[in-house]
C-alpha cells in the first residue's frame, strides 16, 4: 500500500432482469466478481440514526470492504497524513479500507443498510478506539 493511500473502490458486477437484481462476491482467485481480499467476517448495519456516527476506530491489520445495500452515507477516512470524505450511494461499488485508516461513518439516509466484509475475524486487540492513540501509533510508525 502506498503511504497516503486510504482506500480503493471495488466494483461488483450485477445482473438485472425482470425478476430483479443479483450481485455476487467471491474471494480472490475466482475468475468473475472477485474481491481483492479473503472473507473471514461479514456484518450488516441497519436502522442507523442520521445524526449519529458509527465506526470511529481503526483496525491495525484488518482490511474491510463496505457495501451500501440501500440508501446513502458518508465515510470519513484518515491515515494520520491524509483525510478524505467519500459519499456512498451505489450498491455495487464497495469501499475497501486499508488497515491503520481511521474511519467514521455518518449522515446516514433513513433507508441506509451497509454490508461489511473483513479479511480477518473479530478480535478486540486489532482495534484502536481512541483517535489520539491512533495518531500516536501512526507517528511512531507502529
Amino acid at each position: 500500500m502506498k503511504k497516503n493511500k486510504l482506500f480503493e473502490f471495488v466494483t461488483i458486477n450485477y445482473h438485472k432482469d425482470k425478476r430483479g437484481v443479483l450481485f455476487m462476491m467471491q474471494e480472490k482467485g475466482a475468475k468473475v466478481d472477485a474481491l481483492p481480499t479473503k472473507i473471514r467476517r461479514v456484518f450488516i448495519l441497519k436502522n442507523l440514526k442520521p445524526n449519529l456516527s458509527r465506526g470511529n476506530h481503526t483496525l491495525k491489520t484488518t482490511t474491510q470492504i463496505i457495501f451500501l445495500l440501500s440508501g446513502s452515507c458518508e465515510v470519513e477516512l484518515d491515515n494520520g497524513n491524509v483525510k478524505e470524505k467519500i459519499k456512498l450511494n451505489k450498491f455495487n461499488k464497495g469501499l475497501l479500507i486499508y488497515p491503520m485508516v481511521w474511519r467514521t461513518l455518518k449522515n446516514f439516509s433513513k433507508d441506509a443498510i451497509l454490508l461489511v466484509v473483513a479479511d480477518k475475524k473479530h478480535t478486540e486487540k486489532d482495534y484502536i478506539r481512541e483517535y489520539e492513540n491512533f495518531i500516536q501509533q501512526v507517528r511512531c510508525g507502529i
